[in-house]
Parts: structure tokens; C-alpha cells; sequence
């Protein structure tokens, strides 16, 4: 199971349940908080962590073909959640990972849909030659 990278506005109290179950979860706003969301993606390609992120812009960027994408991206929808709801929405995805892997997964209290994560992206496609 790949370690995930929590997003700036991920609640610190989930943070921690999620890490107190034992899960690798690194988290920008530790390491560098006010990171640009264009950092944030390539953060998570590098050491290919899921991103868990209450921010859309993320599947913009990703579906954008601009930016590749981490392996995954875990887009919650706002809500009104205590901590430890929001870790065990976390905990519920994680069941099945292969349904995980390569999706811009949305989820909410009772849903989670899923889109693939676009394979090409323009800063990967090699250079046109005259």
C-alpha cells in the first residue's frame, strides 16, 4: 500500500488517528506549508503517494494533461465531518486499492466515485522537431 501525502487543509486530528492506525502519511503542511499546488502534485509523483486533498483544483491540474498526476488523488468533498468520520472514510477506500490506483477518486459521506487519472500529459511528451 503506497503511503499517502495529506494536503495542507487536511484536518490535523485525522492526520493523527490515520497515523495512530499505522499509516504512512506525510503531510505538506509539516513539511512545507504554503507549498503551490503544482509542487504539491509533483511531491506525490515523486515518492508516489496517494494525495488526500479537500481542494479540487488538484483534478483540474491532473485532467488538465499539464501537470502528470500522482498515482492517485483522493479529492473529499467539504462537509461538516469530525475527524475521526473523515479517517474512516480514509480506512473505507483503502480496502480496496486497486480500485484506488490510477483514479481521481471523489468521495463524500456516502459515495466515492471514481475517474481514471489521464496517462499522458504534455510536460512528458517529447519535443516537436521542425
Amino acid at each position: 500500500m503506497p503511503g499517502l501525502l495529506a494536503n495542507e487543509n487536511f484536518p490535523q486530528p485525522a492526520l493523527r488517528r490515520l497515523r495512530d492506525a499505522g499509516m504512512d502519511v506525510a503531510a505538506t503542511a509539516e513539511q512545507s506549508p504554503g507549498m503551490r499546488d503544482a509542487e504539491v502534485l509533483a511531491l506525490a509523483r515523486r515518492e508516489q503517494r496517494w494525495l488526500v486533498t479537500y481542494d479540487r483544483v488538484y483534478g483540474e491540474l491532473a485532467f488538465s494533461k499539464v501537470h502528470a498526476p500522482p498515482p492517485a488523488i483522493i479529492f473529499i468533498r467539504q462537509g461538516p465531518y469530525p475527524a475521526p468520520r473523515l479517517a474512516e472514510m480514509v480506512f473505507e477506500l483503502l480496502r480496496g486499492p486497486e480500485k484506488i490506483e490510477g483514479f481521481f477518486i471523489v468521495v463524500s459521506n456516502s459515495t466515492a466515485r471514481r475517474r481514471p487519472l489521464p496517462e499522458e500529459h504534455l510536460s512528458e511528451a517529447p519535443l516537436k522537431r521542425d
